[in-house]
């Protein structure tokens, strides 16, 4: 019904995306639950960084990985 009234009333069709098999829906899982436990471990570090160079690093990689992290949640249809 949505990809009707998407096509009926915006014109535009909805993009069709291709479900991931377990095997990948495992995978997107534990790349996750690294990404989080690598985020946890830069948190601790940054928390005990007294440099400011090194702790702008550590935060910069941390972003990284909240990226990371998102596009793994859209993967596995979650909200980020």
């Amino acid at each position: 019904m949505n990809a009707f009234i998407m096509s009926a009333v915006l014109g535009q069709d909805e993009p069709r995306s291709r479900p991931l098999s377990s095997l990948d829906q495992k995978m997107v899982a534990m790349l996750l639950s690294q990404a989080a436990r690598i985020n946890d471990r830069l948190e601790q570090a940054c928390g005990s960084s007294a440099d400011g160079s090194h702790g702008l690093l550590l935060q910069e990689c941390r972003d990284e990985l909240a990226e990371i992290r998102s596009y793994l949640m859209l993967a596995l249809g979650r909200e980020p």
